[in-house]
């Protein structure tokens, strides 16, 4: 499916053609076998896709090139949880180090990506932060985990679940699961309404759902020990105030 704008227009600048755009980012993809949900072809069921299925024309070809890099920064998070997730456990000595803006920059990416798709509205601020030079106070992107249980991540899922303001298509609060793992991205501090909202966000309202803003370290560890931990780099002012955002995340 295809669009006849650059939904970067705004930013200014655009060059070149509009250029197919993967709805999640191809380098994340790929040697998978692609099944896609939720797209106006297939609103219903998975259907089957090649690689390049699930893309339209929605970026010119310049912004398209700048985002390059949060594309690589998520596939750097994918190859980290990848290692760690696979390894006998025992210790890493390598404990990767992840960009969390340049993280969060390819989150609102996807999520603009997926509005293109399926032409739908793609709030102003989450295009600003997409492009963002500088972390963003005012966009907000949460971790969520069942209170005192184990987080489960598998590597085979992206996706998202949107929640609308109900007179204020600007508002948004988006899951966004990356192989897994819920990250929220929300343009409003959802602290206030937590956990109400979180069945609307797909999220198991019986697991006692917690948010972490902007989190800094997943652990991961098995019965035979440690086996190594992610740690987020993020602008700390960009925090909500709580010490429950900085503790860390057993895996």
């Amino acid at each position: 499916m295809s669009t006849r704008r650059c939904w970067a227009e705004q930013e200014g600048g655009c060059e070149g053609p509009l250029t197919r755009e993967h709805v999640v980012s191809e380098c994340l993809l790929e040697g998978q076998a692609v099944r896609v949900r939720g797209l106006a072809w297939c609103q219903g069921e998975f259907r089957p896709a090649g690689i390049g299925g699930p893309s339209c024309k929605c970026l010119c070809d310049k912004h398209n090139n700048t985002l390059s890099p949060v594309d690589g920064e998520a596939k750097r998070l994918l190859e980290a949880l990848t290692l760690l997730l696979e390894s006998k456990g025992g210790g890493q000595s390598n404990n990767p180090r992840i960009d969390g803006h340049r993280f969060g920059r390819w989150l609102a990416k996807t999520a603009c990506n997926q509005a293109a798709a399926n032409e739908r509205h793609i709030p102003t601020r989450l295009i600003r932060y997409a492009f963002a030079e500088r972390d963003d106070s005012t966009i907000r992107i949460y971790g969520a985990y069942g209170r005192g249980s184990h987080a489960s991540i598998g590597l085979n899922h992206v996706g998202s679940y949107w929640l609308h303001g109900a007179d204020n298509p600007e508002s948004v609060a988006i899951n966004i699961p990356f192989f897994g793992f819920p990250f929220i991205l929300s343009t409003f501090s959802l602290l206030p309404f937590w956990p109400d909202v979180a069945s609307l966000l797909r999220l198991d309202p019986d697991a006692g759902i917690m948010l972490m803003d902007r989190i800094a370290r997943l652990d991961f560890a098995d019965p035979g020990g440690s086996k190594g931990a992610i740690h987020f780099e993020w602008d700390n002012s960009c925090r909500e105030a709580g010490d429950w955002m900085r503790n860390p995340l057993d895996i």
